[in-house]
């Protein structure tokens, strides 16, 4: 870490009030409660929306924007991610609790950030449909969205990953034409 960002941490640091710091590292022990049921070695593969619905209503309570950008920074420099431009709340969140013990320059970093990238981007699609969210349920919402990756999708406005250029039926090529349903 450069010592720029140290002194950023550091001024970040000294604007947190004593219960604010006790608020946010209250968070951080929830957060890593649910990191470690999702992410532990008897886990299942679905286990993650457990911990990604704590987060976005975590986000949630945070009431508007101004107010999630200062707790968000506030959390990440208490747990030492320097802030940057344009970075959102949800990634101090999920930075700060996700990784486990894993150290952050093992060959696996690079797998991890692009995971927490992908989901960062996903929520933010998320707290946009805030109300249909809470209707149905974080997994459910994911799931009727493609899941986490088809709400980053959408969240950056890529198409979707269905292929409506490729034939339904089995088509064979048979001396330059093209016949639907021929088996032989």
């Amino acid at each position: 870490m450069s010592r720029t960002n140290a002194d950023e941490i550091d001024k970040i640091k000294m604007t947190i009030t004593p219960k604010r710091e006790r608020y946010l590292r209250s968070i951080h022990r929830r957060l890593r409660e649910a990191a470690k049921t999702a992410f532990g070695p008897e886990h299942g593969r679905f286990d993650f929306y457990g911990y990604l619905e704590l987060v976005i209503k975590t986000y949630w309570s945070w009431k508007d924007k101004n107010a999630r950008t200062k707790y968000g920074r506030q959390f990440g420099a208490l747990f030492g991610i320097p802030p940057r431009k344009g970075r959102s709340s949800l990634h101090y969140l999920i930075g700060a609790t996700s990784h486990g013990e894993e150290p952050m320059h093992s060959a696996a970093a690079k797998k991890i950030e692009t995971r927490d990238n992908r989901w960062v981007q996903g929520l933010r699609f998320v707290a946009k449909k805030r109300s249909a969210v809470e209707k149905q349920g974080l997994e459910a919402f994911c799931n009727s969205q493609g899941g986490i990756a088809g709400c980053e999708r959408k969240s950056k406005g890529k198409p979707s990953k269905k292929r409506s250029n490729r034939p339904s039926k089995i088509v064979k090529i048979r001396r330059g034409t093209l016949v639907a349903g021929s088996t032989k």
